[in-house]
C-alpha cells in the first residue's frame, strides 16, 4: 500500500515540475539504492576473498570444496 502512495504522489509531482528537477531526483534516488549495496560489498569482500581462495586452491588439488549455506540445515 504505501508504493502506490509513493507512485502516486511522485507521478503528480513529475508531472508538474520541471524535468531537470526529475532527473536530479531519479539520479538522487539511485544514489540512495545504490550506497547500502556498496557497503555490503566493502563488508564482504574479505569473505569473498577467502572463498575464492580456497575454492581455487581446492580446485587445483582435485579436492571439492563445500560450504554450507546459513539458510540450509
Amino acid at each position: 500500500m504505501p508504493y502506490r502512495a509513493f507512485r502516486t504522489l511522485f507521478v503528480m509531482v513529475g508531472s508538474v515540475t520541471h524535468l531537470d528537477f526529475v532527473w536530479l531526483l531519479a539520479n538522487a534516488l539511485n544514489a540512495c539504492m545504490a550506497f547500502p549495496k556498496l557497503v555490503s560489498l566493502v563488508l564482504l569482500s574479505p569473505v569473498v576473498r577467502k572463498v575464492t581462495t580456497d575454492y581455487f586452491t581446492g580446485k587445483a588439488q582435485s579436492v571439492p570444496v563445500r560450504y554450507k549455506m546459513a539458510a540450509s540445515k
